[in-house]
């Protein structure tokens, strides 16, 4: 097969499925839209939002160097191979994504920072990131964590554990409120409360969230926001500001991450570089550094 900036096609999928799994936890939000658009029928369905990156070589096996998705918020996800690999396909990249909304590029830093340098627009900000793992491990490992909720909370009878549903997002609407106004949009702006009450509302019918209450009060909330083939990513943790430094986040996320790991499922999250607190939170569960992440606003 020569080389090619490829749609998405049948033909390619299977490859593409082995390309991403090899590397998944670095792109779990990326298979999970190649996983939802599921393989292209012979329209052409979906095929056009997805780009396979194919290298030249001799055999039948299509060589695949990346691929680029642009999700319909405006979202580009990628994974790439090395700088060089991928050199070749600029100009191409360029222009496939000239006439497209793009808001933001999200992925493993070396790679963001290539596309960036495609992409001739103005950067609105930057946030750098540290992408953290933490395996299947055997789950009688994780049951001697101290952190767990039965050991955090036995003297706190008042704040227990439950999953979310999508009935409870108005409950949750103040956590995640304050968690897209302090993690996620520029200082100095804050979230439309419709809008963030519709979006919270459709990734709690997607996604597995829990939430620690203080009696009836929801304090913190943790959970996936993204499933793919092995890996599931951690996202929108948030904690009250009258709750933090008590233990409670790490008792939420050890208790997310003992499902993800009684499914056999792998767990990534992705913290601020100077978020030390947080980064201390994912340090006792287990996580450990594999990455440099970046999100780059437009």
């Amino acid at each position: 097969m020569t080389s090619g900036f490829l749609p998405l096609s049948s033909d390619l999928y299977p490859q593409c499925k082995a390309y991403l799994a090899s590397r998944e936890y670095c792109c779990v939000a990326l298979t999970a839209a190649f996983l939802e658009a599921g393989q292209p029928d012979k329209s052409g369905w979906q095929r056009s939002s997805f780009i396979v990156l194919v290298a030249a070589q001799g055999t039948a096996t299509p060589d695949i160097a990346g691929i680029l998705h642009v999700t319909p918020g405006g979202t580009l996800l990628h994974l790439l191979d090395s700088p060089a690999r991928v050199e070749p396909f600029r100009s191409q990249i360029a222009q496939w994504l000239a006439n497209r909304t793009l808001h933001c590029i999200l992925g493993t830093a070396t790679e963001t920072r290539f596309l960036e340098s495609v992409i001739p627009r103005p950067l609105e900000r930057t946030v750098d990131y540290e992408l953290m793992t933490l395996g299947a491990e055997p789950a009688e490992e994780m049951e001697k964590l101290p952190m767990l909720p039965e050991s955090v909370f036995r003297k706190r009878e008042h704040l227990h554990i439950r999953r979310i549903h999508p009935g409870d997002a108005e409950l949750l609407l103040p956590l995640q409120l304050g968690y897209e106004e302090e993690e996620v949009l520029a200082p100095g702006k804050t979230p439309d409360k419709n809008q963030c009450l519709l979006t919270f509302r459709a990734a709690l019918s997607r996604q597995e969230v829990y939430a620690v209450f203080h009696g009836k009060t929801p304090v913190c909330k943790a959970g996936t926001n993204a499933r793919g083939l092995y890996w599931d990513q951690l996202g929108g943790i948030y904690t009250a500001p009258g709750f933090r430094s008590k233990g409670i986040a790490s008792a939420l996320v050890a208790h997310v991450v003992r499902r993800r790991i009684r499914q056999g499922r792998k767990t990534v999250l992705f913290v601020k570089t100077g978020n030390l607190s947080a980064k201390s939170v994912y340090g006792k569960v287990g996580f450990i550094r594999q990455n440099d992440f970046r999100i780059v606003y437009f």
